[in-house]
């Protein structure tokens, strides 16, 4: 039996519409180009802009062995979409089923659901069983389905790619400004607040234990000026995020832990959502609790030096509204 992509659309409201498909994980600098392409399009002709996205995302049903970890939740990357103008933000329940649908089948869907009058894709899009469906595919069709096809190149400059991949590897190398740049705006964690060790309590810097989604990219290890939204107000607190196994305590487990720097309050069982700024140093191992004390109080400085450089507008408009904080978020003000 064919599964049916979109169960809950009305078929028959016949509206036509600018459609863009895509994973969008990240919803990075290429990908707001071309949203933003789709946009200016349905505006333009005062029709309907859509964007249909895979939830889960297709490597990770077809190859989980090697799927990258994710650059953005499914609820976020929804949402960032939809604040950059997108009227219908569509997630297709990707599995096995709807991997085995030919390149025909799936574009007849989607056309009875949306009827879109003009497609715009990227440069590299593939769809259907075995990824058999390409642009060339997608402009044949066209022809029967009475929709035109246009391709965006993809997004960059000499100096970078505006890829998923591209940010993927910057914050495996800890390099957060690099991703702060390809994303255009800071990378985000959230995670649920839980019991640790509490040893940073006993040394002085209390830190709040994330257990975070396991599909998400986490930086490597090291120390990271960041600032965090709890759960208590609308402003952004100063933080310092240890990501790492705590080597100078012969640990093995990696752990994200958050010291928000001048914060009282009980966060246990709470979501706290960090962005992460820049990148202290890297972890290493201490020959005594001393040594590390000695220098977490320069990493804290480091911090907080670093968070003073950041402008008023910081982390953007799209990223205050994700996390619903106003925009005098750094100094408190609502």
């Amino acid at each position: 039996m064919t599964p049916q992509l979109f169960p809950h659309i009305d078929t028959s409201r016949n509206e036509r519409s600018v459609l863009t498909i895509g994973n969008f994980d990240g919803v990075h600098r290429g990908h707001q180009y071309l949203l933003a392409e789709v946009v200016k399009t349905a505006q333009a002709q005062t029709l309907r802009s859509v964007a249909l996205t895979f939830a889960p995302l297709p490597l990770e049903v077809l190859r989980p062995d090697v799927s990258p970890p994710r650059l953005t939740t499914t609820a976020d990357r929804i949402a960032l979409i939809r604040d950059l103008g997108i009227e219908d933000v569509v997630p297709i329940t990707f599995g096995p089923d709807v991997a085995a649908l030919e390149a025909r089948q799936f574009i007849e869907q989607v056309v009875a659901a949306f009827h879109p009058s003009e497609l715009i894709v990227g440069a590299d899009f593939a769809f259907g069983r075995g990824r058999s469906g390409n642009t060339d595919v997608l402009r044949q069709l066209g022809d029967e389905f009475d929709y035109t096809l246009r391709v965006v190149d993809r997004i960059g400059d000499d100096a970078q790619d505006f890829s998923s991949s591209r940010i993927r590897a910057s914050l495996n190398a800890g390099d957060v400004k690099v991703a702060v740049e390809l994303l255009g705006r800071p990378y985000l964690l959230r995670g649920i607040v839980v019991e640790g060790q509490r040893r940073g309590r006993e040394l002085g810097f209390p830190t709040a234990n994330l257990l975070l989604d396991g599909k998400m990219l986490v930086p490597e290890n090291g120390i990271y000026a960041a600032l965090a939204r709890t759960h208590y107000d609308d402003r952004l607190v100063p933080s310092m995020i240890y990501v790492g196994t705590n080597p100078t305590f012969g640990e093995q487990a990696r752990v994200v832990e958050v010291n928000l720097i001048d914060f009282h309050a009980d966060l246990y069982g709470s979501e706290l959502a960090v962005l992460f700024v820049d990148r202290v140093r890297g972890d290493q191992r201490f020959d005594g609790v001393d040594q590390l004390i000695a220098q977490m109080y320069r990493d804290q400085d480091d911090t907080i030096s670093r968070l003073q450089t950041l402008p008023e507008n910081w982390p953007g408009e799209s990223t205050r509204r994700l996390l619903g904080i106003g925009k005098g978020a750094l100094t408190g003000d609502k």
